[in-house]
């Protein structure tokens, strides 16, 4: 199924309201590493500039430097379907982070590009599809598992909404499959979910935007 990639068209994103918060879901009121950290690397840069979908105005310069060594802003999207089941992505071993773990399809915004740019991109090279609609259900400035590292943070979205589409209609460009899976099997503990993704999923099939979304 052929679908053309459409702007979101929505304001103030990557502002600097977000809270800190860590992995177990409490706020930090102060950072252990500034937020508007330098710019030039990418990390967590205090403003965004938007520009018109189409043209070449946007340079997307990719850091290197893994996401476990430095902050990062991050987006993820969460489709629900008629049956309220959420497409997520389980990686191959050949993943860089969270290997042969289940998590939320999306990635890093690169140096050059809003959050709604990268979210576009991200669902476009992942898996072929462009969602009209799209609302931001998480924004928040997250620490970074203990495992990985004490000092940095990432600013992470999430992006949610209703897709009517299937598993026939997913190109995959990442992974070892993106598929939509059951929410009781995420509420039971059947999948190896990446750390992130722990954190995120359940909370958000407790919501009303999920329940909202599945009705």
């Amino acid at each position: 199924m052929e679908r053309a990639a459409r702007p979101l068209n929505r304001a103030g994103q990557g502002g600097g309201s977000a809270a800190v918060r860590l992995w177990g879901g409490s706020v930090c009121s102060t950072p252990t590493r500034p937020i508007n950290h330098d710019p030039s690397r990418g990390d967590l840069p205090v403003t965004d500039t938007p520009v018109r979908t189409g043209t070449t105005a946007t340079t997307v310069v990719e850091d290197a430097t893994p996401c476990a060594e430095r902050n990062c802003r991050i987006v993820s999207v969460i489709l629900v379907d008629d049956r309220g089941w959420l497409l997520l992505q389980e990686r191959d071993a050949a993943a860089p982070v969270a290997p042969e773990q289940w998590g939320l399809v999306g990635g890093h915004v690169e140096e050059g590009e809003t959050f709604d740019e990268a979210l576009v991109r991200e669902l476009a090279e992942e898996t072929g599809l462009a969602v009209d609609g799209l609302e931001l259900w998480f924004d928040e400035v997250v620490q970074h598992s203990p495992k990985v590292s004490s000092h940095l943070a990432d600013h992470w979205q999430i992006h949610v909404g209703r897709a009517d589409v299937s598993d026939a209609d997913i190109v995959l460009g990442e992974g070892r499959q993106i598929v939509f899976v059951d929410p009781a099997r995420i509420r039971a503990g059947e999948l190896d979910l990446a750390i992130a993704s722990s954190f995120a999923l359940p909370r958000f099939l407790e919501s009303e935007t999920y329940r909202r979304l599945a009705g």
